[in-house]
């Protein structure tokens, strides 16, 4: 999958599913949701939602129905806030969650060889 924008482009070798993200820091989880929420904001068929989103009480209206890419960054601040959300995408996007702590309630689809590339 493959999504461009002006400035960004963000590839992954994986199709629709849920994906726990590992959580090596400094790995551009962070990046990554500010890479995807500005690709948003220009049009395209993404979604990103973070903690500090959910602290602002921003509606999760934010994440459209039409989202092919859906990102749900420092998960493990909020979990299982989201669980509705995350289990209604699975099966038609690629749903990436950053989960820093195990035990969330969420099933991984991944089988550890997934590749996520950003370019600018």
């Amino acid at each position: 999958m493959k999504i461009q924008s002006l400035d960004y482009e963000v590839e992954c070798n994986e199709d629709k599913g849920l994906y726990l993200l590992e959580s090596d820091s400094a790995a551009g989880k962070t990046r990554l949701y500010h890479i995807l929420d500005e690709m948003r904001r220009r049009g395209e068929p993404v979604a990103a939602y973070s903690y500090f989103d959910y602290e602002k009480e921003v509606p999760l209206s934010k994440i459209s129905e039409d989202s092919v890419i859906v990102l749900i960054d420092r998960y493990d601040m909020f979990p299982g806030k989201l669980n509705d959300l995350i289990e209604s995408f699975r099966h038609k996007a690629l749903v990436l969650v950053d989960n820093k702590r195990s035990g969330s309630g969420i099933m991984n689809n991944a089988d550890g060889d997934a590749e996520i590339t950003m370019f600018k």
